[in-house]
């Protein structure tokens, strides 16, 4: 559920956008503020064939999951993404940005140019991490 007001800071949500709710996560988190709500709002199905939404973690997933991490293409086309994600947020939202925040936009934006212990210490320094220790693992491994 989003509000009207932040509706109406998020949108338009642009071509570069990921996912549009991704792009409205975002964009709460730097304007505003995410909270969980901890009741059923909709009738929710989730089918086999869905492209994104829960996994289960089985032996094909897992397996699957195997795959792309080593997949240099993989890789390259999630970074393309997210860096170009980053590249729109600045452009819309440059002048509502603290300093800081233009700083880890643009140090990230150009990751790619940066040498091996460069790139993870743009991690480190901006909080850019996942969540839990695993997925960080893969993370600096594969950036």
């Amino acid at each position: 559920m989003i509000n009207r007001k932040l509706a109406e800071i998020a949108l338009p949500i642009p071509r570069n956008a990921i996912m549009h709710d991704w792009w409205i996560g975002l964009v709460a988190s730097q304007f505003g503020k995410i909270s969980f709500v901890d009741e059923p709002t909709i009738l929710y199905r989730q089918h086999n064939s869905n492209d994104t939404g829960a996994k289960k973690y089985n032996y094909k997933n897992i397996l699957k999951k195997a795959i792309q991490f080593f997949s240099s293409d993989d890789l390259y086309l999630t970074l393309k993404k997210n860096i170009e994600q980053s590249k729109a947020f600045l452009e819309s939202y440059r002048d509502k940005l603290d300093p800081q925040t233009i700083k880890m936009l643009e140090e990230f934006i150009e990751i790619q140019n940066r040498s091996f212990f460069q790139k993870r210490k743009i991690l480190v320094e901006h909080k850019l991490l996942k969540y839990g220790l695993i997925r960080n693992i893969g993370l600096f491994l594969r950036i």
